[in-house]
């Protein structure tokens, strides 16, 4: 401002300089929003980072207990609830199938169930939704109100489970189980 006079001989321009200070404010306020912005990008992939890493922590722990277990109990009680915790389901259940006698056989559970769980309890194949897409490797999403009626369905009901995801277990062709994934409809 110092400098006007000289520079413009003599006249003072205020136009053209709060002209420049207002273009100044206007970039330095963008500016600042990119770097908020910037900052809050940032933050999300941190995040990212650090939910990845936990997962592969919990598949890690997963494959080490694999290998450390021989009996298919041990094995499904050593992995539950981190896998549970990996899908971020509030229920899971490791099952064997019966096909001969069309029952399921629970190994473990993890998670709010209010319903009798644990080793040795058995319930009716019919519950693991359409079998034979099971035995073709595909994974069922049922509706437990779609379910024959009867006191299985009824104790799931109670127990908050409306929805679960059945996910088959297949060893040399054959389908020798599957894994429960519930929640809690909202």
């Amino acid at each position: 401002v110092a400098l006007s006079p000289v520079l413009n001989a003599g006249r003072f321009d205020l136009g053209f300089y709060v002209g420049r200070a207002y273009g100044l404010l206007a970039s330095s306020f963008v500016l600042l929003v990119l770097l908020i912005e910037a900052n809050a990008l940032y933050a999300r992939l941190v995040e990212a980072h650090d939910n990845r890493m936990r997962r592969l922590d919990i598949l890690r722990g997963i494959d080490r207990a694999i290998a450390a277990e021989e009996s298919p109990d041990a094995i499904a009680a050593a992995v539950i609830q981190p896998l549970r915790e990996l899908l971020g389901v509030p229920r899971a259940v490791i099952n064997v199938f019966d096909l001969a006698a069309g029952e399921v056989e629970w190994l473990a559970a993890a998670g709010r169930w209010r319903i009798r769980t644990g080793p040795g309890v058995r319930y009716s194949l019919k519950l693991m939704g359409d079998i034979d897409a099971l035995r073709r490797g595909e994974a069922q999403v049922i509706d437990t109100h779609s379910l024959p009626p009867g006191p299985e369905v009824d104790a799931l009901l109670k127990s908050g489970v409306h929805v679960y995801m059945a996910i088959p277990t297949i060893a040399g062709g054959d389908l020798i189980g599957g894994g429960g994934f519930g929640r809690e409809l909202a």
